[in-house]
């Protein structure tokens, strides 16, 4: 049989005997255009929640806070009465970036001496804080242009050399979470994490695909004893294996972990519950091995983009978001980074909870999916 013979052969067994194999090679590309056409729609960060504490309280410095105001790359959450505030709302992830103005800001402006501000901003995303950062130089270098200029003429210099010459305003930065803007610092939790969810998936998902439940042991226990049964060791292990990630991180690339571990496997134990769960539907589910693999990566591969680590969710459309509280990974890979970089995660609690109530979901699925397995099993069988 010739080269060209096996070809067409290969053809036609693609387009007539396993269509879904062509359907798949044209619409998962097209579909992850789609997908991520609309994740990245905005092309740029927006709305970066900012908090401003002012303790000059006088028009220079409120006409600093429009401008501030004024700016798409900024939204104004709160006006701080006081440095605890503003540590709060940070710690919170409330706001992710916050603007002190000093006092006597417009007396030392009217006296020509160099006034500065502060910028903090949280590093634990790299998105927000480059974004933050450049955006707040920009405004304070043209707010401070437009200030020295009219300093300038009031005492008769020229325009052109007022312009030149006067920068009174200067802004100090503070960087929190991630000081050096380290994007391996950035990106290693949300790696690690995305490879533990491939790895659990890739152990759930072919467990029940091709047992037998006619066999004895598997026929006279209940369905939920089989889940559970085909659950613990895979969850148990995803565990360790996460610890182990995070002590290799900080041995081998300087990355310590700066939470408590009790926080660290509270949500590394809900994280793997949900995704083991999930495997084992798809695995009770879809009746071979091959399968069974197959469909859950598709699923599963668009979780990092999608789940806010690198793109943050504030700049993503609402029916990303939407589609984002679908993955496992959403609940674990910012918390965890945050656990990391800062010791603090906000949103742990509710996080833990949402991937509880996940695996929880999934796991009745599973049960359901192998007792109607079992009830397809002709009666008496037993080998």
């Amino acid at each position: 049989m010739g080269f060209r013979f096996l070809v067409l052969r290969e053809c036609r067994r693609i387009l007539r005997r396993s269509p879904a194999t062509a359907a798949i090679l044209f619409l998962v590309p097209l579909g992850y255009l789609l997908l991520f056409g609309d994740v990245y729609r905005a092309g740029s960060l927006a709305g970066i929640p900012l908090v401003i504490l002012d303790e000059d309280a006088t028009a220079p410095s409120r006409s600093l806070i429009r401008v501030f105001e004024d700016s798409e790359k900024f939204r104004l959450v709160a006006q701080a009465t006081g440095p605890e505030e503003v540590d709060h709302l940070l710690r919170e992830g409330e706001a992710k970036v916050a603007l002190v103005i000093p006092r006597d800001f417009a007396k030392r402006m009217k006296q020509g001496l160099s006034t500065p501000l502060l910028l903090e901003a949280d590093s634990s995303n790299l998105i927000h804080a480059n974004v933050a950062l450049k955006s707040g130089r920009e405004i304070v270098q043209n707010y401070s242009a437009v200030v020295g200029q009219r300093l300038g003429e009031s005492v008769g210099r020229p325009p052109l050399e007022s312009l030149n010459r006067g920068f009174p305003v200067r802004m100090r930065l503070r960087v929190l979470g991630n000081p050096t803007l380290s994007y391996k610092n950035f990106i290693l939790s949300g790696i690690g994490v995305n490879g533990l969810q491939l790895a659990l998936f890739i152990t759930a998902c072919v467990a029940l695909s091709d047992e037998r439940f006619h066999r004895p042991v598997w026929r006279r226990a209940s369905a939920g004893t089989i889940v559970a049964a085909k659950l613990l060791p895979t969850w148990l292990l995803g565990v360790f294996s996460l610890g182990g990630y995070v002590l290799a991180a900080g041995l081998l690339f300087r990355l310590p972990y700066q939470g408590r571990w009790g926080d660290l496997f509270l949500l590394g134990g809900a994280f793997c519950f949900a995704v083991t769960a999930l495997g084992l539907f798809f695995s009770a589910l879809l009746p071979s091995k091959l399968l069974a693999l197959q469909l859950p990566i598709l699923y599963v591969m668009p979780g990092f983009l999608c789940c806010g680590y690198s793109w943050p969710l504030l700049a993503m459309t609402p029916g990303v978001c939407l589609l984002a509280g679908t993955f496992p990974l959403s609940y674990v890979a910012v918390s965890l980074r945050d656990l990391t970089l800062t010791g603090y995660a906000p949103e742990l609690w509710g996080h833990v909870r949402s991937l509880l109530a996940l695996g929880g979901s999934f796991s009745v699925a599973a049960c359901l999916g192998v007792a109607w397995r079992k009830r397809l099993l002709p009666p008496g069988a037993s080998r």
